[in-house]
């Protein structure tokens, strides 16, 4: 194409001549000329994922690096992918003889500061608190939809014993869809709460035309007021419900298998 687009522009520079060094030509010259010329334009499917990027869940604007982002990374770089799934801690928990709700401790983040060479160091002094979130993206170029469903495990005891802590329920709370991709095509089935269990419960889902790009799917932006010698705040939108009549084990750590499903086809209406 570029050989046709060197033709085309070479005829008028000759034509341009000939009025120039030829007047008499100038009756057989239309006042306007009307050229075409073609871009070539090949699609390649968004797998390249090399440049991945990890996006604030309050300001997408804004990145996080690989080592400061705040749950498990999908090293996998397909087109239609969970980018990041959170990761939950609820150390601090104490034993109650009624039913108590507990409150998931946030992820902290540092900001990082630039060094010569291209290198970084955490600013110990300069931190967020952020949502718990799940990172997806959509790099597709089908605009087909999807939808992310969760499940979960019991309670069970860290210690391999079979102990659970029967009735224990997750709850999530608050959620959000945030992206830089334009807010018309924002997911238009979100659940804004959700208790989970052994069933996929839906959380988000994108219709046809909608979720494109990188979207975090926030758990909340809410806290509970600490005191200040605390050294972490709590999200008041994912809580842990245990029964006071539940068995407890001092001193035990307790499990929750989480199970994150992206679908690439919504079943949802």
């Amino acid at each position: 194409m570029k050989k046709m687009k060197l033709i085309k522009m070479n005829g008028l520079l000759a034509l341009t001549l000939g009025i120039l060094l030829s007047p008499s030509f100038m009756s057989n010259v239309s006042a306007s000329t009307t050229l075409e010329s073609d871009i070539d334009v090949q699609m390649s499917p968004g797998k390249d994922r090399a440049d991945k990027e990890y996006i604030f869940p309050f300001d997408p604007n804004k990145k996080l690096l690989d080592q400061n982002v705040p749950g498990l990374i999908n090293s996998d770089k397909s087109s239609l992918l969970i980018d990041i799934t959170p990761v939950f801690d609820f150390y601090g928990a104490s034993i109650s003889g009624k039913d108590e709700n507990y409150y998931s401790n946030m992820p902290r983040v540092y900001y990082f500061l630039p060094l010569p060479g291209g290198t970084t160091v955490p600013d110990q002094d300069g931190f967020a608190d952020i949502s718990s979130y799940i990172q997806i993206s959509d790099l597709r170029g089908s605009n087909s939809g999807w939808e992310l469903t969760v499940s979960g495990s019991k309670l069970l005891a860290g210690n391999g014993s079979g102990d659970s802590i029967d009735g224990a329920e997750l709850q999530f709370s608050g959620i959000t869809a945030k992206s830089v991709t334009d807010s018309k095509y924002k997911p238009s089935i979100l659940n804004e709460s959700i208790t989970v269990n052994s069933q996929d419960s839906l959380i988000v889902a994108a219709k046809s035309r909608e979720g494109m790009g990188t979207w975090a799917i926030s758990l909340g932006n809410e806290y509970l007021e600490t005191d200040k010698y605390s050294p972490r705040r709590k999200t008041k939108n994912v809580k842990l419900h245990v029964p006071g009549e539940a068995k407890k084990v001092p001193d035990q750590t307790y499990l929750m298998e989480l199970t994150w499903t992206l679908s690439n086809t919504p079943t949802s209406s």
